[in-house]
């Protein structure tokens, strides 16, 4: 078992739980796949003010994120750390816990790898649109959604009409256009990575 010492948190939050869940499967087939180590990972969301495990890692190699009523004496991460990313949840989002050892940073260098010299797999590219055209569809049933893609959008000099025009543009995007995005931008030579360390004397 991974030594608390080592472990690494990541926590990402999302507009939906399905979209917290995509990553979470993702997560669980790059396991599956050997390209990271040891790790735990759950979904969460806000119920009743209190978070609330919506799926968790179905065979974690270590029992690292407690349960939801705070009875797991053999995990590791503490039960505040749920509170404080349910905190920051609305009662739409969905935050994404995933604990383990520092490993993310190669396995991105392997997958993104993979990527670039396989190509782009005809069915993940339509259904990554499809989930990226269905939520900005969604986003116009809810004025605060609504108002904040458009707030977003403008605020880094986007147009009206760029942003209307955007499900549209997507669906144009063909695996060529991906596959050279991906080698033009996603280049880890010039990349930095930062670890957030406790004091000393809070270590100690």
């Amino acid at each position: 078992m991974a030594k608390e010492r080592d472990l690494v948190v990541h926590v990402a939050i999302y507009e939906s739980i399905d979209l917290a869940k995509a990553d979470l499967d993702a997560i669980e087939q790059l396991h599956k796949d050997d390209l990271i180590g040891t790790f735990d990972a759950a979904v969460v969301d806000k119920e009743n003010g209190k978070p609330n495990i919506v799926k968790r890692m179905a065979r974690p190699m270590v029992q690292v994120i407690p349960d939801v009523m705070g009875d797991d004496f053999d995990a590791l991460l503490p039960y505040d750390e749920l509170h404080g990313v349910a905190s920051q949840l609305s009662s739409s989002e969905a935050g994404l816990i995933v604990v383990g050892e520092p490993t993310l940073d190669k396995a991105f260098d392997r997958v993104l790898a993979k990527f670039v010299a396989e190509g782009v797999e005809p069915g993940a590219l339509e259904r990554a649109k499809t989930r990226l055209i269905a939520d900005a569809l969604y986003a116009r049933d809810s004025q605060s959604d609504l108002a904040r893609w458009y707030g977003s959008s403008l605020a880094i000099g986007q147009t009206m009409r760029e942003v209307e025009e955007w499900p549209a543009e997507i669906e144009a995007v063909g695996a060529e256009a991906v596959l050279a995005a991906a080698r033009r931008f996603l280049d880890r030579k010039p990349a930095v990575t930062g670890h957030l360390l406790p004091l000393e004397a809070e270590a100690a």
